[in-house]
């Protein structure tokens, strides 16, 4: 199901205020930035001006003159001779006005890279906070949220985030500054033909944020599409198989045909309207234009204004009327970057997880004796999950889980690793209270060996090593040796540096597995959990994986949670669940005798 994400931040001023706090880590490339901001436009400002004094001194008087010489090498040879030329004049405002607007250029392309610089970084610094954070959220936290909106977080947000960082938001700055500017020096230049200028913008500016408005809403629609289309694209392509197996391509076509369908009318109409912001306005801007032409000319017959003043202003409004309308066009852009900002920082303020146990276990000594008391949990307060479960498993005691989908095995494995707290009860690890023990010393103590491998980018080596970071290559054969999984890898292209990846097929499902019991032993850990760990592999290689696992079980706590009975014929205790508590509790042969939940299991 596609998450409805608004395109419009709910609080900007909060948001932008945060975005601004995080940026006075770089403060002194602000400060940098903005300095050359200034001197771009002021020099923008200052090379223009020098338009009025060239018409006005040096052109206008030499209408109606006869016989003036203009031609390149006179006014060379002048200058060379220490003489007066007509247009040297000219000449030297003109040398002055490529001065202004390359000092301009030069702190344009300053300030775009150190924008460049502070926007990259910030994001750098965003992204690694937001993941660090996630990483130490409650994992109910991090399981309530869709997947595809997380990793939205990453890729959309982010990416927005930091175009308008990097773009939208410097044009914003630049565009205010230049136009305040501008407009500064044409009402001391003519009163009267800035409040001209003033008008024709006015009527431009409701146009503009009409056009902007109607972009971002169909721009936000096509982005939702777009989301929908690829959610759709990216579950039938991973379900091939069931899809032809079911004889489902024509209508898994139609629904990918109607959702792109969707997709390209509201793409089309966001164009529409993009594309008519440039259209529209440069329409009303050449109608603007001749107005301040027409109004400046009437000025200037009637001796109210002198023709350098005209095509000054009327240069100054061409550059006035441009960073208004990139301005225009950014707004759209940057009130989605700070509702991108607004969902990510949506996800960073989430409580992290809490972690009150300061005792550190000693693994060498640990013996891995588990005891739960009168233990009542559930995900949502309205249901409870587990309902009084007391269960006493000793040191070096292998104990099977059994029950029916839903009858609460996996939750019990969850709390052991306290990835979720106990609503009422006590959990113990060796005689200590769980909540007094640090999270990363337990989990250090319980490893879990499942049928998802979570195998990840990286060597072989590089995974066996998610059981114990610092391991040397000595103890990854050890290992190795130890679940005999040691041939397998040492045959394959490059041994321990083979590249493996989730997803792959590399590796067949057994190899897979042999590489999860191996990083199980590397963990070295007292206490090991199977969650259905052979319950997806066929039975020769299931044989294989068994004499690996026994291999790994030597001295060791073992829960064994499976719906297959096969793997705990030999348990020396098993554990009957349903609906959330533990109806028999024994041996098999016990359990057999008794008649009860667990005859039935086996013999339906």
């Amino acid at each position: 199901m596609i998450e409805k994400k608004s395109n419009r931040p709910q609080n900007i001023k909060s948001t932008g205020m945060r975005l601004l706090r995080m940026s006075m880590k770089y403060k002194f490339r602000l400060f940098a930035a903005c300095v050359c901001m200034a001197i771009s436009s002021a020099a923008t400002v200052r090379g223009t001006y020098y338009l009025k004094p060239m018409v006005d001194d040096y052109f206008v008087p030499l209408i109606g003159q006869s016989g003036i010489d203009t031609g390149l090498l006179t006014t060379i040879g002048a200058f060379l001779r220490g003489e007066e030329s007509p247009l040297w004049g000219a000449v030297k405002l003109m040398l002055l006005m490529a001065i202004a607007y390359t000092i301009s250029m030069i702190a344009a392309l300053i300030e775009e890279q150190l924008m460049v610089s502070i926007g990259n970084k910030m994001l750098l610094d965003l992204r690694k906070e937001l993941y660090s954070r996630i990483l130490r959220q409650p994992l109910s936290a991090v399981e309530s949220k869709p997947a595809g909106a997380l990793m939205s977080s990453f890729t959309n947000d982010m990416d927005g985030l930091g175009n308008m960082l990097r773009r939208s938001l410097p044009y914003m700055v630049n565009g205010t500054v230049t136009c305040v500017a501008i407009f500064i020096t044409m009402l001391r230049v003519h009163v009267w033909l800035a409040l001209v200028t003033l008008f024709t913008v006015l009527m431009i500016i409701p146009i503009l944020n009409w056009l902007a408005k109607k972009s971002m809403k169909h721009t936000a629609k096509s982005q939702v599409s777009l989301m929908e289309l690829n959610s759709i694209a990216g579950e039938y392509l991973q379900s091939q198989e069931f899809i032809r197996i079911s004889g489902m391509e024509n209508q898994v076509y139609e629904k990918y045909a109607d959702s792109n369908k969707k997709l390209f009318e509201n793409t089309f109409s966001a164009g529409v309207f993009s594309n008519g912001i440039f259209s529209v306005t440069n329409g009303i801007n050449q109608l603007g234009y001749a107005i301040v032409l027409m109004a400046g000319a009437t000025m200037a017959l009637m001796g109210a204004a002198q023709i350098g003043t005209v095509a000054l202003i009327a240069q100054y409004y061409s550059q006035f009327y441009k960073p208004l309308t990139d301005m225009t066009k950014q707004i759209s852009n940057i009130l989605s970057a700070l509702a991108g900002a607004e969902r990510i920082f949506n996800v960073m303020d989430v409580p992290l997880e809490e972690d009150d146990g300061k005792r550190i276990l000693d693994l060498a000594s640990a013996k891995g004796q588990i005891v739960m008391e009168n233990i009542t949990f559930g995900y949502n307060h309205d249901k409870e999950v587990l309902k009084g479960v007391n269960l006493d498993i000793h040191s070096g005691e292998k104990v099977a889980v059994l029950g029916t989908t839903g009858a609460g095995k996996t939750t019990l494995i969850s709390l052991l690793n306290r990835l979720y707290e106990i609503w009422d009860g006590t959990l113990k690890f060796d005689g200590i209270p769980m909540k007094d023990i640090n999270k990363k010393s337990l989990r250090r103590a319980i490893v879990t060996v499942s049928q998802d491998t979570h195998l990840f980018t990286g060597t072989v080596a590089d995974n066996l090593r998610f059981g114990k970071s610092d391991a040397t290559d000595d103890e990854l054969w050890e290992a190795a040796r130890l679940v005999g999984a040691d041939f397998f890898i040492s045959h394959l292209p490059k041994g321990m540096e083979t590249m493996v990846c989730e997803g792959s097929d590399n590796l067949s499902q057994g190899e897979r597995q042999l590489l999860s019991i191996t990083r199980a032993a590397v963990a070295n850990a007292p206490v090991l959990i199977l969650d259905e760990a052979t319950s997806s592999i066929d039975t020769y290689t299931e044989k294989k994986i068994n004499e690996a696992l026994d291999m790994l079980m030597k001295g060791r706590t073992v829960l064994v949670i499976a719906h297959r009975l096969t793997t705990v014929q030999n348990a020396d205790k098993i554990v009957v669940m349903d609906k959330g508590r533990i109806v028999e509790m024994g041996s098999s042969a016990e359990l057999i005798q008794k008649k009860g939940y667990y005859y039935r299991l086996i013999n339906a």
